[in-house]
């Protein structure tokens, strides 16, 4: 059965909650149940000066559908309810709730139930808030083209903040590497000229720049640098465990607590062999193996290696050499002496190649998000 539940405080703006009373009842519900959908309708109203906080209302909805099969839940909660409280502590709050109804009820699918907070001057708020005042107790027959219109309402909000996050991810992945990108191209190009008997590029040799990376990296107090960053990585990715990071890092917060891989797992099955080849391309290049549908770090990868022999020539950036900068640019093909690491359609034979074949596989992804995601 498909639940679409509305929880809608009377308050105004005059209102102020600590005004109000608390109640341990059960808040007063209005029911509809119709072919496709059950439709609970909670609403306050403020002159009975009565308050309930979200615990009463799961409670009430627990209680109303808890030995029912669940394929589709939508709640919705009316901001004023958590009114004064920070923007990211609600979104907090309501995947907290998501957790809670999908383990109390019998929930087919755990993507099927989402916990939405809505306001009153919203789009989604402009049509909710209506709701409560505008359907007779007896009447249910225009239920289910108001249900149909938020649904779409939903998709479409839901397809954005997807989106959205994804993007965030994308961007924090390429922030990561994104220097480390140029430094390892300048280099190679330094490289090449100094192998070619030419004049330097920009006034240094290969090894010079080489160590002002290495020197950088020293400055931060640490011998494990590029080991963190591909850590970080890992996380955005798959939320592999980190090490190196505390749990209340918060420069390490999940957008919506979703890494890449939850995010692209919301796309519905119309390209699921597509999306299972791309996110099997993206773990290869993350050094990330799934092992019985559980993601983790591949110890021997060949960009986890990569990473531990950069980290071990930090504590003596004073003893590069050009000797040193081609153990470097030679690693993904063995000095030469292979093609380059496949991955996918992508040959790796550097570390400018891996980054842009990160890159192309996280496009291709976000590509895929829009018109096939479900609600997120």
């Amino acid at each position: 059965m498909n639940y679409f539940i509305v929880v809608w405080d009377g308050l105004t703006a005059q209102s102020k909650i600590e005004d109000r009373r608390p109640s341990t009842d059960n808040p007063p519900v209005r029911r509809f149940d119709l072919e496709e959908w059950s439709v609970l309708l909670y609403s306050e109203l403020s002159q009975e000066q009565t308050s309930y906080d979200l615990g009463a209302y799961l409670n009430s909805i627990e209680d109303a559908i808890r030995n029912e099969k669940v394929d589709n839940l939508f709640v919705f909660f009316h901001f004023a309810i958590l009114q004064d409280r920070p923007k990211d502590l609600m979104q907090r709050q309501f995947r907290e709730k998501e957790k809670r109804l999908i383990s109390n009820l019998k929930v087919a699918d755990k993507k099927a139930v989402k916990v939405w907070g809505f306001q009153s001057n919203g789009e989604l708020g402009e049509i909710l808030i209506k709701l409560p005042d505008s359907i007779p107790p007896n009447e249910s027959t225009t239920i289910n083209s108001f249900v149909k219109q938020v649904e779409d309402l939903v998709r479409k909000i839901g397809i954005a903040r997807l989106i959205s996050n994804y993007s965030d991810l994308k961007h924090r992945i390429s922030r990561l590497f994104l220097s480390m990108e140029l430094s390892m191209l300048c280099i190679a190009e330094e490289r090449e000229f100094e192998r070619e008997g030419k004049k330097k590029v920009r006034g240094k040799y290969s090894w010079e720049d080489l160590k002002d990376v290495l020197d950088e990296a020293q400055k931060m107090g640490n011998t494990t640098h590029f080991k963190r960053k591909l850590a970080d990585f890992q996380y955005y990715v798959a939320k592999l465990p980190n090490k190196y990071r505390k749990d209340d890092d918060r420069s390490l917060k999940l957008p919506s607590g979703n890494s890449v891989v939850d995010l692209v797992n919301d796309i519905s099955n119309e390209a699921v062999t597509e999306i299972n080849e791309d996110k099997e391309t993206l773990f290869s290049l993350a050094g990330i193996e799934n092992v019985e549908g559980t993601p983790r770090a591949k110890a021997d990868s060949l960009i986890t290696r990569f990473v531990l022999l950069l980290d071990d020539k930090i504590p003596e950036p004073t003893k590069v050499n050009e000797d040193t900068v081609d153990e470097i640019l030679g690693f993904f093909t063995e000095g030469g002496k292979t093609k380059g690491w496949e991955v996918g359609p992508y040959k790796i034979s550097n570390f400018y190649d891996w980054f842009c074949a990160l890159m192309n596989v996280l496009n291709l992804l976000q590509q895929k998000l829009g018109p096939m995601s479900k609600t997120a």
